[in-house]
């Protein structure tokens, strides 16, 4: 009788750690949500939440948080463009650096066009001309995982002495002469407060009938013609 209770113990001990080598085969224990580790995500919808560069993050932001106007005066870190690219940015937005220090990437796309200037400990430099901001699905890890306030041209990166993990900064988005009476603020923790999400779960009910508003006009191939609504015998039926 011992020993049959000895075989069914390290039976099931056996059992266990074949369930927890099963388990950190994949990296995701049985029932972890898909923030828990990379392995545990479930599909690519960014809307539900999604893993980059390592970090989690909750959700796809609303286009309105990329494009929020920014406090006056903010803190973060500047990280720095790969040699050419900021030129090239600003180029292809059809925009001149010539009266700037140089191109920037700010954290909102609202900024596009406008001056900045950027204070690391040692007095403002600028003006910067903002030529770039993060895209949707980025957004979220630049300011927050990153803490990212500014991203700087080649240039400007070799003129400060590149240096790991960028440097600590002060931008202010007004005069350097204004910046000292103004309270900074950590760009962080005020989008962290501000940042809206696309709700992950929407109900669409589609329609039957075809979208089409009539009558409606196009140019096609340098001539006017004007398309009438269709009947829907005719949209049965495929004419």
């Amino acid at each position: 009788m011992h020993c049959f209770l000895w075989a069914v113990a390290v039976a099931l001990c056996g059992l266990a750690v074949w369930l927890a080598s099963a388990e950190a085969a994949d990296g995701c224990p049985r029932g972890a949500p898909e923030s828990f580790s990379p392995a545990c995500a479930q599909d690519d919808t960014p809307i539900d939440g999604y893993w980059q560069w390592g970090y989690w993050v909750p959700g796809l932001v609303r286009v309105r948080s990329q494009f929020l106007e920014l406090p006056l005066v903010y803190g973060g870190r500047a990280v720095w463009y790969a040699p050419g690219v900021m030129e090239a940015t600003a180029e292809a937005r059809g925009l001149s650096l010539l009266a700037y220090v140089d191109g920037v990437a700010s954290m909102s796309c609202a900024d596009l066009g406008l001056p900045l200037w950027i204070d690391r400990g040692f007095g403002y430099e600028g003006p910067f001309l903002v030529v770039d901001c993060p895209q949707l699905d980025d957004i979220y890890s630049v300011v927050v995982h990153r803490e990212e306030a500014i991203e700087v041209g080649w240039r400007t990166a070799e003129e400060w002495g590149i240096q790991s993990g960028g440097w600590e900064v002060r931008v202010s988005r007004v005069l350097p002469t204004l910046p000292n009476r103004i309270k900074q603020i950590r760009l962080r923790d005020w989008f962290l407060e501000r940042a809206e999400f696309y709700p992950r779960v929407e109900s669409l009910t589609l329609d039957p009938r075809p979208i089409f508003r009539a009558p409606s006009t196009w140019r096609l191939y340098g001539e006017w013609i004007t398309f009438e609504a269709p009947t829907w015998q005719a949209w049965e039926h495929g004419r």
